[in-house]
């Protein structure tokens, strides 16, 4: 489940459908992303399906975990005991 977001953009997003910060043409493939993350009790729940490509990140974000919504944009966020934390649509190169 989500406990918090990151930002102001993704929590409204997640909330309403809508945004004025992500392009029209990621917003419903984040939707089913957040939702999918809301509904994860664990790690496992998010490796399907395989285009999440579930990662733990390093460096400054080594707390943080990654599941893609595109080539460019991705869904960070931290995971403790079944729920995420500071869940954040970012724009995430490899």
């Amino acid at each position: 489940m989500i406990k918090s977001y990151g930002d102001k953009a993704t929590k409204e997003l997640h909330e309403t459908g809508k945004s004025k910060k992500f392009p029209p043409g990621i917003i419903a493939k984040a939707l089913r992303k957040l939702d999918q993350l809301d509904a994860a009790i664990s790690l496992e729940d998010l490796k399907v399906p395989k285009s999440n490509k579930l990662a733990k990140l390093k460096g400054q974000l080594k707390d943080y975990w990654r599941i893609k919504i595109d080539k460019q944009y991705a869904v960070i966020f931290k995971f403790e005991n079944g729920d995420a934390y500071d869940v954040q649509i970012v724009d995430y190169h490899d």
